[in-house]
């Protein structure tokens, strides 16, 4: 593989590796824990289709040869199952490059796995790093083997190594590959920090500006979880003893390094994934964030019955003219229905089959909360007052929840229990509803295919910016949502109701006070819209319109322009 002419060297903890093709099942190992890496596999998807970046971005990953669990159910709690995989059933190919690093006292190889991606009118380059190669340690071979492995009893060291796997991997493999020394690094979450924190080494402290110009980073979420602090002690054991004398003064929070303010301070642009999530950075960092809202890859993610009416009514080439969503409103509400109905009725029938018979209709208003089990996206929200749910919701809805917990969160398997508890509970009150286990892209597509409408209820400034809602619109189906992350954008978009907000006169979270609204709405305007019809054919075509923006090819060429810096290089 031959990297001399890309311009971009992407590098992300997570990507799943999605095929782009169109309508195919997304069946792939596990290489994310969720919503990070399923955008690096549609920003691949897009930047491959896109002729503009042909061949201009390399996408760096560790390859996790375990992956990230699989989940099952025990009664009410979680477990997991790994499954491992192999690359080159994938495409890859394992390349004739190595690497050397020095982590945790030791000198290890770095091996690759590389693919080029060739989408509808581009290519791109994804390169996986690998730990296991003769010569290294068993310890240092295990490095890629799990995605976010805690390591036994010192994971916040452990977590450490794997970063330095994946920061100085993918910037001497890059080079190795033959990137020029001009070649952009975009740190996409904090993760890969060590990238632009080893450049320290060769250009030293008199020479930052250098690292600044072709360092960038992409903050996702300013939740703990999301932004990793490392004990000065762990930085010296992993990266050795001048690691955190050359880095400390970009990233010291007290006596740890923050991997946002590494990347954030040895990058030019730093940039947040939405307008809101901008606004909640700029507001507690000093940097000047700047707002690149998140997309989908329209291709992957639209059911082939869906894909049907828009190359009828949009065009042939419809997935790579995302500004033809803008005529949705041609659609007929028949035209819009005979796109959903398959795609619905193929989920209904998943749960039914899944669950022995969970009672699901096709008649009935199907609603979804499908996300990654973390405490601030609020799961339990929609089982606050549960009788009053079961009076609203009885013989008129259906209930799908699905999620997936880190396998040491305890807090999240928690809330994954409880869920289930009361989905079982709603269902005995009369209104099926169902867990779905094994959350994972494969499910994911059946629910944002044939879900109606679609539950996000996060606490208000946390979500980043979400987009599975997006996926939701572009399948004809409406979000019902806190208004937060791109929500804030997307409701009202086009100046009409393309959905519903819930209590968007609230600033603070307010459990009690979302939860009366939320079934206020459910009860007045959500199951009525679907029942009666009145409104629904414009309302469905108004969120049908979303896509014209919430995409990942405008959302590339976005970074190309403001992030990357490389757009002159198609405006010529």
């Amino acid at each position: 593989m031959d990297l001399s002419g890309i311009r971009v060297a992407y590098v992300s903890a997570e990507i799943a590796h999605t095929p782009p093709t169109l309508n195919k099942d997304s069946r792939v190992p596990l290489t994310y824990s969720g919503g990070l890496g399923v955008l690096g596999g549609d920003t691949v998807n897009s930047v491959s289709d896109l002729p503009e970046l042909k061949g201009k971005v390399a996408f760096f990953t560790l390859v996790y040869h375990d992956g990230f669990p699989g989940q099952r159910l025990d009664g009410f709690w979680q477990t997991e199952v790994y499954a491992p995989w192999k690359p080159a059933d994938y495409g890859f190919e394992k390349l004739d490059k190595q690497v050397t690093v020095r982590l945790c006292g030791e000198d290890m190889k770095l091996g690759a796995w590389g693919r080029i991606v060739n989408g509808t009118r581009g290519a791109a380059y994804e390169v996986l790093i690998d730990a296991r190669v003769e010569g290294n340690s068993e310890w240092h071979s295990g490095g890629t083997d799990k995605l976010y492995d805690s390591g036994g009893d010192n994971p916040s060291r452990y977590r450490a190594f794997q970063n330095g796997i994946l920061g100085l991997g993918s910037l001497y493999m890059a080079r190795a590959l033959g990137a020029r020394e001009d070649t952009v690094f975009h740190v996409n979450d904090p993760h890969g920090a060590f990238a632009l924190g080893e450049m320290l080494k060769k250009y030293g402290h008199e020479r930052i500006r250098e690292i600044r110009e072709i360092g960038r980073f992409t903050t996702h979420t300013l939740v703990g979880a999301g932004n990793d602090c490392t004990a000065a002690d762990n930085i010296r054991s992993v990266l050795g003893d001048d690691a955190w004398a050359r880095m400390a003064p970009y990233g010291s929070s007290g006596d740890s390094l923050s991997m946002f303010y590494l990347a954030a301070n040895l990058s030019s642009v730093v940039n947040a994934v939405s307008a809101r999530n901008a606004q909640v950075c700029n507001e507690k960092t000093w940097h000047d964030v700047l707002g690149i809202t998140n997309g989908v890859h329209l291709r992957t993610w639209v059911s082939e019955s869906m894909a049907e009416v828009y190359s009828k009514h949009f065009g042939n080439d419809w997935y790579d003219h995302p500004e033809r969503f803008l005529d949705s409103g041609r659609l007929s509400l028949d035209a819009i229905l005979a796109g959903r109905n398959p795609a619905r009725a193929e989920l209904v029938r998943h749960v039914n089959e899944g669950k022995g018979n969970a009672g699901f209709e096709d008649d009935k208003v199907t609603l979804v909360f499908a996300r990654r089990a973390v405490p601030y996206k609020r799961a339990w929200l929609l089982f606050n007052d549960i009788d009053r749910l079961a009076r609203i919701g009885k013989g008129r809805l259906q209930v799908i929840y699905a999620g997936k917990a880190h396998p040491s969160d305890k807090d999240s398997k928690d809330t994954i229990g409880f869920v289930a508890q009361q989905c079982e509970r709603l269902g005995r009150l009369g209104v099926p509803a169902v867990f779905m286990e094994g959350y994972d892209v494969a499910k994911a597509s059946l629910l944002v295919r044939g879900a109606d409408v679609w539950l996000n209820t996060p606490f208000r400034r946390e979500e980043a910016s979400g987009t599975s809602g997006m996926k939701v619109a572009a399948n004809g189906g409406v979000n019902f949502s806190i208004l937060d992350g791109w929500w804030l954008e997307g409701h009202n978009m086009f100046g009409s109701e393309n959905g519903w907000t819930i209590a968007p006169h609230l600033d603070y979270n307010d459990d009690r006070q979302d939860a009366a609204h939320l079934y206020w709405l459910l009860e007045n305007e959500v199951l009525p819209a679907f029942e009666t019809r009145s409104g629904l054919e414009k309302m469905l075509q108004d969120s049908m319109r979303l896509p014209s923006f919430f995409n990942t090819h405008r959302m590339a060429l976005e970074y190309a322009d403001k992030v990357w810096g490389i757009a002159h290089a198609f405006r010529r």
